[in-house]
């Protein structure tokens, strides 16, 4: 009579409008999770063994659920048994190597029933497919016994999505345990195994069973790849069910830490304490977890608290104890065993009262996630929306003359890009900073130079020399009589006085070592903002027809790369002239010389023009003018000076010196020159090179 009770009072709630809230709205949650908006969709490599790939998960929809997580052999796979009603694989080691989605929901109907599904989210290299699908995998399951074959066949199938599932749905166990020859399956997968139960005694609830976090194992990449899944599901707002072995320590749990971790307020998590009966009688272990359980433990609590569970051990389960019989040795245990049976909470004991938790619990969590929920899909709306109104319009005209039409708007656009003309000015002005900043390069190349025979460091005047040594070390500096030596080693069969040639020419080609990097440097950095500039032209007016678009940016990459080897070639031809000491502008360079002569005289003699009073300077001017010397400077004045041992050094000093103020001033110019004519303005020939496209290869869709 009380059996027909109870039975009739199920039948009275699985019926009842809060019962059907309830079922709609953990139908909606499976729904769109089956869809692929799920919690968050990752990039992952499924890798055999490696977690190489891994990409930062991006979130989509976060659709609340129950994820159940817990140490390998904390008894994980007996509470995922106890909720659901099914038998689980057990083996050695780790035995589940995918999420198992478990969706669980009450029936009128009097029959049991059971759909294993496979939700394909992932490909064989781990990258987020563009269509979530989630597909049966087998038939309709009415025996209970049945269901632990088939979730070994669907784990196997996850992990090996290259076999026919025909043939994975003939495996017996023993052949699964022992894979098939010749084939590697992945060691984990990302892809879920999915269990849909209908039954008049099921509850209202959806759970995804999650692999056991590994403690040790020979291959830290395992470790690391179940733990990052655990981490991935564990985010947003799913309820977090922790398996907590009681013959452990509570600290020791990374199952925990991990939960802490991603729910610092403990405001999702739940506690499973598992292997009660493990503890044993008497000891002080058992007041302590009571302590845990009955929420008198601060350190350790959690909003929704703790539950202690006992399932059935190896005995029980080798002798076929049902569920039903699970759970009646659960509650006698609890009943009656110290200090269980003595607490004042007995809501927090056994599978049945967790349950009767979690289910509603969830329930009100995807209620207030639901105005969230509405957001998110909205914005997915309008970015679809978005997306539409981008496509391509109808072309009415004929294909031909209307893509020549895209080409020609094109074309004028890049045209105005490399000309700085209208509204593109951008890439000019950004060449010109580049060009700025290898004029600089170059300039800091000058002669270092030093009218003083080195004595230890540099004295204060000699560092603080205007146009000196720029920024190079004193270490890097060249002396007089560092030149005395340099000359010398240069020396032949000239006469005394007479400076070798090459001895010029070493200082010359000395400072033009860094020129062929720096132009390099120029060229790269303007084929960088050329090539943006272009493929932004590409985008603004291919967009909209992809084939197309990818077609003219092949192409404008192409020409780019061919340019950018004509023009480099340019660039070196005409560094290896600087090579070769020559100019015809020997007034400028005569000028140089004897400017850069008088200004190492006067450091040599540790004075300087400026320091002559500006009358005297006037006076003595004015007389040599009357004497037929007229136009003559404050730097001639050196001249008037005492013959100096190192004068020879100076002239060779000054002569390099200046020499280097006219190679510097022509190829600051002759490079970005150069540049602009062999590279910038060479993009003229993409008119010719697209009007070459063939309209059949490169169709608007």
């Amino acid at each position: 009579m009380h059996d027909s009770n109870k039975s009739d009072h199920g039948k009275r709630l699985h019926g009842s409008r809060y019962a059907q809230e309830r079922k709609k709205l953990l139908g909606f949650a499976n729904a769109l999770r089956a869809f692929g908006f799920v919690v968050t969709k990752y990039l992952f490599s499924a890798a055999r063994g490696s977690d190489q790939g891994r990409c930062r998960a991006q979130a989509i929809i976060d659709v609340p659920r129950v994820v159940v997580i817990g140490n390998q052999s904390a008894g994980k796979s007996s509470v995922v048994e106890a909720i659901s009603g099914i038998t689980v694989p057990r083996d050695a080691g780790t035995c589940t190597r995918c999420p198992m989605e478990c969706r669980m929901a009450s029936s009128m109907s009097p029959s049991w029933q059971c759909q294993v599904s496979i939700r394909w989210e992932f490909d064989e290299s781990g990258c987020v497919q563009d269509k979530v699908i989630e597909v049966p995998f087998g038939d309709i399951i009415t025996d209970k016994d049945e269901v632990e074959l088939a979730l070994r066949r669907a784990q196997f199938a996850v992990l090996n999505p290259d076999i026919e599932v025909s043939h994975i749905l003939s495996l017996t166990t023993t052949q699964i345990r022992q894979g098939i020859a010749g084939h590697e399956s992945l060691s984990f997968s990302r892809n879920v195994v999915c269990v849909d139960l209908q039954g008049p005694e099921m509850a209202d609830l959806s759970f995804i069973d999650l692999p056991g976090l590994i403690q040790v194992a020979d291959d830290p990449q395992l470790v690391r790849l179940v733990e990052s899944l655990v981490v991935e599901h564990i985010k947003g707002n799913s309820l977090i069910l922790v398996t907590i072995p009681m013959p452990d320590d509570l600290e020791n749990q990374k199952a925990l830490t991990l939960a802490r971790e991603a729910d610092p307020e403990g405001r999702r998590t739940i506690g499973v304490l598992t292997k009660a009966d493990a503890v044993p009688k008497g000891s002080r272990a058992r007041d302590l977890w009571l302590e845990v359980i009955e929420g008198r433990n601060a350190k350790k609590s959690l909003l929704h608290g703790y539950f202690a569970t006992r399932q059935p051990d190896d005995d029980e389960r080798e002798r076929g104890t049902t569920p039903a019989e699970a759970r009646r040795a659960e509650a006698r245990f609890f009943e009656t065993s110290l200090p269980w049976s003595k607490s004042s909470h007995k809501n927090r004991f056994g599978i049945t009262k967790l349950v009767e938790t979690i289910s509603p619990l969830l329930e009100r969590v995807i209620k207030q996630s639901l105005p969230k929920i509405n957001g998110e899909a909205n914005d997915q709306l309008r970015h679809c929306d978005h997306e539409l109104s981008i496509l391509p319009v109808v072309v009415e005209k004929d294909a031909m003359p209307f893509m020549f039409e895209l080409i020609t708007r094109f074309v004028n656009d890049v045209a105005k890009c490399t000309d700085g003309s209208d509204d593109k000015r951008i890439l000019v002005q950004e060449s010109r900073e580049v060009y700025r900043a290898f004029k600089s390069d170059i300039r800091r190349t000058a002669p270092p130079f030093v009218p003083q025979v080195r004595k230890g460091e540099l004295s204060e005047d000699d560092q603080d020399a205007p146009d000196m040594m720029l920024s190079i070390n004193a270490e890097d500096c060249l002396y007089l009589d560092g030149m005395r030596t340099h000359i010398q080693k240069s020396l032949s069969r000239q006469l005394p006085g007479n400076v070798p040639f090459d001895a010029k020419h070493a200082l010359i080609v000395d400072f033009q070592n860094s020129w062929t990097d720096s132009a390099n440097k120029c060229l790269t950095n303007v084929v960088a903002l050329t090539k943006r500039a272009l493929l932004a032209c590409v985008d603004a007016h291919f967009s909209q027809w992809t084939l197309l678009r990818n077609h003219v940016r092949a192409c404008v990459e192409e020409l780019v790369e061919l340019t950018v080897k004509e023009s480099s070639h340019f660039l070196w031809a005409s560094l290896q002239c600087e090579l070769t000491a020559y100019t015809q502008n020997t007034h400028y360079l005569q000028t140089c010389k004897d400017r850069w002569l008088s200004r190492y005289r006067d450091m040599r003699l540790g004075n300087s023009p400026q320091q002559v009073d500006q009358d005297v300077q006037n006076e003595l001017f004015a007389v040599l003018a009357k004497a037929g010397r007229p136009g003559l400077g404050v730097h001639d004045l050196a001249r008037l000076n005492e013959p100096d041992k190192f004068d020879t050094e100076m002239e060779v000093m000054a002569e390099v010196r200046g020499y280097f103020q006219v190679a510097y001033k022509r190829v600051i110019d002759v490079v970005p020159m150069l540049i602009d004519l062999t590279f910038l303005y060479k993009y003229a020939q993409i008119a010719r090179l697209l009007r070459g496209f063939r309209c059949s290869n490169a169709p608007l869709g």
